[in-house]
């Protein structure tokens, strides 16, 4: 096509500096260069430029073209909750079956000719990830993309992905919303007869020899006391699964519903008063001189009496954990079926949310 064209401008060109030479007519014979300095721009434009014409479908195109580029920038830069208390972790598997190996307790004494004494680790319990399918669809008529009176080629990626960022993050929080009873995804530790939700204070330890808790069985509010309690007895003093003091020194962080806003106001008292002389705010400057807490109001928290308190997702142990197997994924608009006036976009994304350890997060509230 391009050959056929750059021969037919040639043509016109040869033919427009002919009639310049040989015509009798002044006036056609001024023009004519004017028409030859025409041609040679024309050669290596598109005409549909020239003429100022948009049609729909070369916008559609322009815009598909770096579609996904456009996709995933938006998508980082939605909010998301869930990364604040969720291990995230990538897989390319259906499902994932996972297991832990506790501690092999303290060496004991041994003369270098003594024999070697060996130790059996602990095993912790298994926990299944098996990632969900999520998809959205929908159609759009050709002319309501000729005419973009309400925006969709901007609005269609950004609302499908928003949903699937509120999907992720109410996904996690039902983690800790349901980690009062015992769900279907919980697991048992050897030995123990009961069935243990998320939080308990009555979890059996790996290796049978005494049970644990992460989990303040009273609605308690955000004070320094109430906090400086949790953080010692749930966090700092928690053991591992040979009975060793893990003792636990980063990051704490403190989780409260936005639907009390009371909590919240508690949580940034407690974490970001100044000091005044004399005043009880001495109290909050000495326990964040001792921790270092951060508060993270989470919005989709059901119970209004409820906090928790973690360690950073990103410590060794960490239990909460999501499992992406596909990350957001928005098609360009393309025909749907044989119809030439009806387009359409679906989105998919596959993931779930779970626990493979119970330590490093507890919780305060009856």
């Amino acid at each position: 096509m391009k050959s056929i064209k750059l021969i037919s401008y040639l043509v016109a060109f040869l033919a427009v500096i002919f009639v310049a030479c040989t015509t009798s007519n002044q006036q056609l014979a001024e023009l004519a260069p004017i028409a030859a300095a025409v041609l040679v721009f024309a050669v290596g434009t598109n005409p549909s430029v020239i003429c100022g014409i948009v049609v729909a479908e070369a916008y559609v195109e322009h815009f598909d073209r770096n579609f996904n580029e456009i996709k995933d920038e938006i998508y980082d830069q939605f909010p998301k909750q869930y990364p604040s208390f969720m291990r995230v972790e990538d897989t390319t598997k259906a499902f994932l079956k996972k297991s832990y190996m506790g501690g092999l307790g303290m060496p004991i004494p041994n003369r270098d000719a003594e024999p070697i004494p060996f130790q059996e680790p602990v095993k912790g319990p298994t926990s299944y990830f098996s990632p969900i399918n999520y998809r959205l669809g929908y159609q759009i008529e050709k002319q309501l993309i000729e005419q973009e009176e309400w925006g969709l080629l901007a609005s269609r990626p950004r609302t499908m992905l928003y949903g699937s960022v509120v999907l992720m993050d109410m996904a996690a929080a039902n983690i800790l919303n349901n980690g009062f009873t015992v769900q279907s995804y919980d697991f048992k530790v050897d030995g123990d007869p009961n069935d243990q939700p998320l939080f308990s204070i009555n979890h059996l330890r790996e290796d049978g020899g005494a049970t644990w808790a992460n989990l303040v069985n009273m609605n308690l509010p955000i004070t320094v006391e109430s906090v400086f309690q949790a953080i010692v007895s749930l966090l700092y003093n928690m053991n591992d699964s040979r009975g060793l003091p893990i003792a636990y020194s980063g990051d704490i962080y403190l989780y409260v519903p936005t639907l009390n806003p009371i909590l919240w106001q508690q949580a940034i008292e407690v974490t970001a008063s100044v000091m005044n002389p004399n005043t009880a705010d001495n109290k909050t400057n000495a326990l964040m001189k001792q921790f270092r807490i951060t508060p993270v109001p989470l919005r989709f928290l059901t119970n209004a009496d409820h906090w928790f308190i973690g360690w950073s997702p990103n410590s060794p142990n960490y239990g909460l954990t999501m499992v992406v197997n596909i990350y957001p994924d928005v098609t360009p608009l393309a025909q749907f079926g044989n119809n030439p006036d009806v387009w359409f976009s679906r989105l998919r994304q596959r993931f779930v949310a779970g626990y493979d350890n119970k330590r490093g997060i507890a919780a305060i509230g009856a």
